[in-house]
């Protein structure tokens, strides 16, 4: 059974559907020292705060979490992270210009996919996500995919 999510950009705010229901809505705003602060909501419930660096080089961290399952990002030697969760590691796989331009892994093990719903200047940017399955794991990898999306305007 497929599951399928709505993610639509504005600007620097994200917002996942679920059935037309909104399912994690993000909040984000620049400081000063150039982080892009982040405040995830799941039902209401503020669940995550990360920060971005997105003026000298990518750097990207979990400043507090109240999730049922503890993360951590982890940096590789190439600069690209992984989300570290009990005994499985996540990832995603990026692709420019084309469809599905994000793969889900959980230990190398192809989860889900994300599509470009559309190509265009206008506000929202929509993305299709889908999972193959119902799994626990797919809030995680939806975590991570927003915590991956740059704001528009950079």
């Amino acid at each position: 059974m497929v599951v399928e999510y709505l993610v639509e950009q504005y600007s620097d705010d994200l917002i996942v559907y679920r059935n037309g229901v909104e399912y994690i809505r993000v909040k984000r705003k620049f400081n000063w020292g150039g982080w892009l602060l982040a405040s995830y909501f799941y039902k209401g419930k503020e669940i995550l705060n990360t920060r971005r660096r997105v003026t000298i080089g990518l750097s990207l961290r979990i400043d507090n979490q109240d999730l049922p399952e503890h993360i951590e990002l982890v940096r590789s030697k190439k600069g690209k992270y992984s989300l570290h969760i009990a005994d499985k590691v996540l990832s995603i796989k990026r692709a420019f210009l084309k469809n599905p331009c994000y793969t889900f892994l959980s230990n190398d093990e192809v989860k889900g996919y994300v599509n470009t719903a559309t190509f265009s200047m206008k506000l929202p940017y929509t993305f299709n996500v889908f999972f193959q399955a119902e799994e626990d794991i797919n809030f995680y990898l939806l975590l991570f995919f927003l915590m991956d999306q740059a704001p528009v305007d950079i």
